[in-house]
C-alpha cells in the first residue's frame, strides 16, 4: 500500500513539475517525505522535505514551511540526533508564531492556528523532556496553551502591567501559584504531568492501561471515552420511562452510577496516583488538556474510595500566563455591584420541536439569592438581553440561572423588545462568547447556574465556550456547571456557597463545603460534582460587609 502511495505521489510531482505549478510541487515533495517516513527510511524522508520547505521559502508560504520544519525536526528525533530535532522544531514553532501575531486580532483565526501547530507543540516538549530539559518542555508546553485567551487579556493591560514583559519567564509563571499545581499534557494515551511547588518543578508520565477494561464494557480507551464514561445518566433517559417504572429507573441510577464510578477511579490512576506523592496541603490548581477541560476532577475516586474533593479544593486555570494575567490585572476596580439574573422569559422563541423554556426553580433560586446579598434579581421578561449587557460591565458579582447551549453554553436571554421583525432572532436573545468579547467586565466572580456552561470545542486553546467568554472579558473567577443539574439539588449547594462567601471564605472553600455538604444527602455523583471553579480564588468581602439577612433564615427544601 505504501508502494502505491510512492508511485502515486511521484505520478503528482512529475505532473507539477510538468506544469510548472511550484506549490504542488512543493506538497509532492512534502507526501514522499512522509511516505518515506513511515517506511523508517528517515534519511530519505528529509531530502524530500528539505526540497518542499525549499519551495515554500521561495514562495513565502509559512504555512507550508512550518510543516516542512516540523517534519524534518520528527525525522532527526526518530534518528535520534535529539538537538537537531530540537532546533528544527524551534523554527517550525517560530514560522506558526508568527503567523498567529500577524493575526492576534483575530481570535476565532488564532485559535484555529494554534489548533494547525499543536503537533508542533508536542513533538518539541517531548524532544526536550528526552534530553532532560524538564522546565524548557514546560515552557513550550504552556506556549501551546491558551494562547489565544492570553492575547485577548493582553490588550487591556499593556499599557500598564509590566509583567506582560516577563510572562515567558519561568520565575514570573509561578509567582502567581499559591499552591501545588498540575499541568496536563495529552499525547494519545499517554500523559505528562509537571508537578509545580514553589520553585520545584518534577515531571511524571502516565498511559492508559490497555489491558484494563472500564465500565465492564469493550472501550476503546482514550482520555476522550474516560471523561465521557464519568458523565452523568442523562435525566430524560429516566423520565422517558413511565411513572410505573420507578423501580427500573432507580435501577437504571444505580447502574450508571456504578459505571461512573468505575471511569472515575480509571481517571484518578492516570492522571493523579503517578503524582500523589508530591501533592500536599490542601489545594490543587490544574491546568487541563484535550478532553480532561470537561473532566470532573472533584469526583476523581482513589484507591481508598475517597473522591478527589475529600482531600483537596481543586481550581482549573487555562493556562499559566492566563492565570498571571487574570491575577495580576489591575483594571479590576469594581467592589460593588450584584447582577442576578433568573428564568428569562423565552415564550416568543420558536423552536422546530416545542421545548419546555419555564425554570421555576431558577427563578426562586435567584430570588432567595437577592434577600441574602440584599439585591433585585433579574427575573422574566425584565431579563432581557439588553438589560443583562448593560449590568455585565459594572457588576462585581453576577449570578445567571438560565437556558445554557449544549454545545457551547452559551445563555439564553428574554428577546429584546425593539425588533424588525415580528419572530425574535438568535443575536435578540443568545448571550454569546463574541458578546462578552466586545466588553470590558469588573466582575469578580461569574456564577453561571445553566447547564452545560462548562461546555465549549475542544482546541489546542481549551474548552471554547461561555466559560471562556467571561475570563476573555475580564472576569477573574467562574463558576460552572459541566451537566444538565437538578433544580433542587443547585439550591441547596447555592444556599451553602452564598453562606461560605458571605461568611468570607474563598470561593474554592465555599464551592468545597457545599459540594460537601450535598455530597453527604446526595447519594450519586451527578448531584454534587457539575460543578467547575476556573480562575482566581477570589474573595468577596463586601458580601460580609452589606449582606444583613442570615442566610440560614432563608429556607430550602432538598428533596432527598
Amino acid at each position: 500500500m505504501r508502494c502505491v502511495h510512492c508511485r502515486r505521489d511521484r505520478k503528482d510531482l512529475k505532473l507539477a513539475k510538468e506544469l510548472g505549478d511550484k506549490e504542488s510541487e512543493g506538497i509532492a515533495y512534502g507526501n514522499l517525505g512522509d511516505v518515506y517516513f513511515s517506511l523508517g527510511e528517515f534519511q530519505e524522508a528529509i531530502t524530500y522535505h528539505e526540497k518542499s520547505l525549499d519551495i515554500a521559502r521561495e514562495a513565502k508560504n509559512c504555512a507550508e514551511e512550518g510543516k516542512a520544519c516540523y517534519a524534518i525536526g520528527c525525522c532527526f528525533e526518530s534518528l535520534g540526533s535529539l538537538d537537531r530535532a530540537e532546533r528544527w522544531l524551534r523554527l517550525s514553532k517560530k514560522t506558526f508564531d508568527n503567523l498567529r501575531k500577524q493575526s492576534h486580532s483575530n481570535d476565532e483565526w488564532v485559535i484555529n492556528i494554534q489548533d494547525e501547530y499543536k503537533l508542533v507543540i508536542v513533538a518539541l516538549w517531548r524532544t526536550l523532556l528526552e534530553q532532560k530539559k524538564t522546565k524548557d518542555a514546560l515552557l513550550v508546553a504552556e506556549e501551546g496553551r491558551a494562547q489565544a485567551l492570553v492575547d485577548l487579556l493582553k490588550l487591556p493591560s499593556e499599557s500598564y502591567c509590566s509583567e506582560i514583559d516577563h510572562l515567558d519567564r519561568f520565575p514570573s509563571l509561578l509567582s502567581s501559584l499559591s499552591c501545588v499545581t498540575l499541568f496536563l499534557a495529552i499525547e494519545k494515551k499517554n500523559i505528562t504531568i509537571w508537578v509545580l511547588n514553589g520553585n520545584d518543578v518534577q515531571v511524571r508520565e502516565s498511559e492508559i492501561d490497555e489491558r484494563s477494561r472500564a465500565l465492564g464494557q469493550e472501550l476503546n480507551l482514550t482520555f476522550d471515552s474516560l471523561v465521557q464514561a464519568a458523565y452523568p445518566l442523562l435525566e430524560n433517559e429516566v423520565h422517558s420511562l413511565s411513572e410505573g417504572c420507578a423501580i427500573k429507573a432507580e435501577v437504571i441510577r444505580r447502574e450508571r452510577d456504578e459505571s461512573m464510578k468505575e471511569a472515575l477511579k480509571m481517571l484518578y490512576n492516570v492522571v493523579i496516583r503517578p503524582v500523589e506523592d508530591l501533592l500536599s496541603g490542601d489545594e490543587v490548581i490544574i491546568v487541563p488538556d484535550g478532553p480532561l477541560c470537561k473532566a470532573p476532577f472533584t469526583a476523581f475516586i482513589d484507591s481508598h474510595d475517597r473522591y478527589l474533593c475529600e482531600s483537596y479544593r481543586i481550581r482549573l486555570v487555562p493556562s499559566l500566563k492566563s492565570f498571571k494575567l487574570i491575577a495580576g490585572s489591575p483594571r479590576f476596580n469594581s467592589k460593588r455591584g450584584v447582577l442576578l439574573v433568573g428564568n428569562p422569559n423565552l415564550a416568543e422563541i420558536v423552536t422546530e420541536q416545542p421545548w419546555h423554556w419555564d425554570l421555576p426553580g431558577a427563578e426562586y433560586e435567584v430570588k432567595n439569592i437577592g434577600r441574602i446579598l440584599k439585591s433585585e434579581p433579574l427575573i422574566g421578561k425584565d431579563a432581557t438581553k439588553e438589560e443583562v449587557l448593560q449590568r455585565l460591565k459594572v457588576a462585581s458579582l453576577v449570578h445567571i440561572a438560565a437556558q445554557g447551549g449544549d454545545e457551547n453554553g452559551e445563555i439564553l436571554l428574554t428577546p429584546n423588545p425593539i425588533r424588525e421583525s415580528q419572530e425574535p432572532r438568535v443575536e435578540d436573545y443568545m448571550l454569546t462568547m463574541a458578546d462578552l468579547t466586545a466588553l470590558q467586565l469588573q466582575a469578580r466572580m461569574v456564577v453561571l447556574s445553566c447547564c452545560h456552561s462548562a461546555q465549549g470545542k475542544i482546541k489546542a486553546e481549551g474548552a471554547v465556550g461561555i466559560a471562556r467568554g467571561f475570563l476573555a472579558a475580564g472576569a477573574r473567577c467562574v463558576l460552572v456547571a459541566l451537566w444538565e443539574i437538578d433544580d433542587q439539588v443547585t439550591l441547596e449547594l447555592m444556599k451553602y456557597f452564598y453562606e461560605q462567601l458571605v461568611a468570607g471564605n474563598k470561593a474554592s472553600k465555599a464551592l468545597n463545603h457545599a459540594v460537601k455538604h450535598v455530597r453527604e444527602h446526595q447519594d450519586y455523583v451527578k448531584d454534587w460534582a457539575a460543578f467547575h471553579l476556573i480562575g482566581e480564588d477570589v474573595k468577596l468581602d463586601f458580601l460580609a460587609e452589606e449582606s444583613r439577612l442570615s442566610i440560614q433564615n432563608v429556607s430550602y427544601e432538598l428533596n432527598c
